[in-house]
């Protein structure tokens, strides 16, 4: 193809946002609008149908992920980024999910940026999303696991599954191992990196 890729941008910072849009256009994409959540991103692809859409993950109202899901299911063929602060494998993988055909993060070049829409525009179908691949767990292993990220002692664990202590330890060894890891501290931040166990929130509680 000839023509400018056009492109539609979403991010709720707007000094980012019109970086990006000037970065874009000094490297002779055609940016076609800008939306500041979601739901004015699903909007904007609808009414003017881009090759493709930049989006960022947190959004106000309706996030980034719910923009790509809603956007992929009535124009599959449209090539949809992430331009995110956040970079895990849990959120790759729902991105990926949720339509994403490229996760980049905040700090890439421009022009790099630039490069990855036109690919994605000229070969349609082509996926970048690369995702971890998970640790191969036993189910045990996984209950063991999310009851570590709950702040359980292995006590606790022993009485939740009905197990002896000792075997809890065994199971907590293995998971570390598979993991990769050295301790519960280690373990629980890379599960929770690879979307095994819930986020903690702000408060206290946990999401899942």
């Amino acid at each position: 193809m000839n023509a400018a890729p056009t492109v539609v941008l979403a991010d709720d910072h707007p000094a980012f946002l019109l970086g990006v849009r000037l970065g874009l256009q000094a490297e002779g994409l055609d940016v076609l609008a800008t939306a500041a959540d979601g739901a004015a991103a699903i909007a904007a692809c609808q009414r003017l149908c881009p090759d493709a859409a930049v989006l960022d993950v947190r959004m106000p109202g309706v996030d980034g992920m719910e923009a790509m899901r809603a956007i992929h299911g009535a124009a599959p063929e449209m090539a949809l980024i992430v331009l995110s602060t956040f970079d895990d494998a849990a959120t790759r993988r729902e991105a990926r999910e949720s339509g994403a055909r490229a996760f980049l993060t905040k700090d890439v070049p421009i022009d790099a940026l630039a490069s990855t829409i036109v690919r994605l525009v000229r070969e349609p179908g082509l996926q970048l999303v690369e995702v971890p691949e998970l640790p191969a767990l036993t189910p045990r292993e996984l209950e063991v696991l999310r009851l570590l990220a709950d702040g359980a002692s292995n006590k606790r664990i022993a009485v939740a599954l009905n197990i002896a202590v000792d075997t809890v330890k065994e199971h907590c060894s293995a998971v570390y191992g598979k993991l990769g890891v050295s301790g519960r501290v280690q373990a629980i931040a890379l599960a929770r990196g690879l979307g095994l166990v819930g986020r903690s929130t702000p408060n206290g509680g946990w999401q899942a």
